[in-house]
């Protein structure tokens, strides 16, 4: 089964029309028509919006093996049952025993807003309004410089490639 006749199967599993689908991926009914058609394929990030849409793993979505679609969610559901039983039945919770790994980008980020956010408060506490909206600004104005470098660093570095 082809990713464009399981996009199609699970949206009329949904009763959705494919422009009621389009409108739910932020995309034209016409791009939803080309992926089913296989005349095109979803962007990576759409293809992980229709994959949690749906509720099923990437996997599920894009191999092109004959397993049924309800197949895989009942595998999915005896699993989360068997851990649901072993959670009961130990005490302890089950699950995936890897270190969750967070990026140092993101802990910059969370403290630059902790900081940007402690100082507005005490900022606005003494009543020096302007200089809170200020820091927010500033910070604002940092974040999308960031944004906008990692961008251009990201398309030179493809460019390159």
């Amino acid at each position: 089964m082809t990713l464009g006749n399981k996009i199609q199967e699970l949206r009329k599993k949904k009763s959705l029309s494919q422009e009621a689908f389009a409108e739910i991926m932020g995309v034209t009914r016409q791009s939803v028509s080309k992926w089913e058609l296989d005349q095109s394929y979803p962007a990576i990030d759409k293809l992980v919006e229709i994959a949690d849409f749906f509720g099923i793993s990437l996997d599920d979505l894009l191999r092109e093996e004959n397993r049924d679609i309800e197949e895989s969610n009942t595998e999915v559901q005896a699993v989360t049952n068997k851990s649901s039983v072993k959670e009961e039945s130990t005490g302890k919770v089950a699950g995936n025993t890897d270190k969750i790994t967070i990026s140092k980008e993101y802990i910059w980020y969370f403290a630059g807003w902790v900081i940007m956010m402690f100082l507005v408060i005490i900022l606005f506490g003494l009543q020096k309004y302007f200089a809170g909206f200020l820091v927010i600004q500033v910070f604002i104005w940092a974040n999308v410089a960031c944004k906008v470098y990692k961008f251009i660093k990201m398309k030179t570095r493809k460019a390159e490639e």
